[in-house]
């Protein structure tokens, strides 16, 4: 792994010295975000720039279960040309237990709309 996009609060001592450090601001609770559809695309945008220096990145928030699979759907429809339905089931197959916040979900389908 090169680098590292946190989309949760992370201590000093939880991403490796040697891995790049992204961190997004990402709240999974409804109305926190002043405006998710650009923090998203945001942190999207920051999985592809890092994968187009053929860096391994390790995208992660709590539980893996909402903002990480949000991003990583966003990430395959915006950069890696995916149908967003495909999008989806490919985090699912990955992440069973994901659970996109709706909100998120809704982010994610008005910027890939």
């Amino acid at each position: 792994m090169d680098a590292v996009v946190s989309l949760c609060r992370v201590g000093t001592a939880q991403v490796p010295a040697r891995c790049e450090s992204v961190q997004v601001w990402l709240v999974d609770r409804p109305n926190r975000n002043a405006r998710p559809d650009i923090v998203l695309r945001e942190a999207a945008d920051a999985l592809a720039a890092l994968r187009a220096e053929d860096k391994i990145a390790f995208i992660h928030c709590f539980e893996a279960r909402s903002r990480t699979a949000a991003v990583a759907a966003l990430y395959s429809a915006r950069h890696r040309g995916v149908p967003l339905p495909q999008a989806w089931e490919d985090v699912r197959a990955t992440l069973p237990g994901c659970a996109p916040q709706p909100f998120l979900r809704d982010a994610v389908e008005r910027i890939t709309g």
